[in-house]
């Protein structure tokens, strides 16, 4: 057996010994190494950390330089919208966002457990927005350029109160909409840009342990009417 070191690391070779005193040796080597942590493994290095206060919409455009035959506009700015998600266009070519304004937790119901991963045990599953539920922060805003120069000027909010919604998906008769465990259509039959009232139930069961990770990115298919779902971790039932 040798033992050496190459920038501070060691290296051993082992010959003609039994496993069992090899994985002994190693295991020696290991416990007196002096140990070097990745700046990954440390946390965010020094450059990461803010540097002051946070700009304003303004401020942040000037930050920004591009190539002379690029342009770059602000279309909508905070605080109009605030922790968008989800964004999609409609056939108005209108901008849809959802505003996640209620993360990290549910409103409503209580943290039971957590474990390493952070999956959450809630004392119960919320109820659906508008039908017994307790009414959140996050909402589906609209926003259009009503006047043609470029800034949307024009918001709509099309439904508030949501509960950890995650995706839209406008259509001629109103919009689907993703608030875990719940899949919902909102209709908006008068074209007046705001739901008629309370949602319908299509689908329900999907998971909400960690709001990190539940269901989302909900589009239309190629057939009318379809839709595609991604969730993780589980399924509805």
């Amino acid at each position: 057996m040798g033992l050496s070191t190459d920038g501070g690391y060691p290296m051993i070779w082992l010959s003609k010994i039994p496993a069992r005193l090899q994985l002994l040796a190693l295991l020696i080597v290991l416990t007196l190494s002096p140990i070097t942590l990745s700046p990954i493994t440390r946390g965010q290095t020094p450059e990461d950390q803010p540097q002051g206060p946070a700009l304003s919409p303004q401020e942040s455009l000037a930050q920004f330089h591009v190539d002379d035959r690029l342009e770059w506009t602000q279309l909508v700015t905070e605080p109009v919208v605030r922790q968008p998600l989800m964004s999609t266009f409609d056939s108005k070519g209108r901008l849809w966002v959802v505003q996640y304004l209620q993360y990290p937790e549910p409103a409503g119901i209580k943290a039971t457990s957590r474990d390493n991963f952070w999956r959450i045990v809630y004392d119960q599953m919320p109820k659906p927005p508008g039908l017994g539920g307790i009414p959140g922060a996050d909402k589906i805003t609209i926003h259009e350029d009503h006047d043609g120069d470029g800034v949307w000027e024009l918001v709509s909010t099309f439904v508030e109160g949501l509960n950890i919604a995650t995706s839209v998906v406008p259509t001629e008769q109103g919009a689907w909409v993703l608030n875990p465990p719940y899949l919902l259509f909102y209709k908006d039959t008068d074209g007046d840009s705001k739901a008629d009232g309370d949602p319908e139930i299509h689908l329900q069961g999907f998971g909400l342990e960690d709001t990190h990770s539940v269901v989302n990115s909900l589009c239309m298919g190629p057939m009318a009417g379809s839709t595609r779902l991604r969730e993780a971790p589980s399924a509805p039932q």
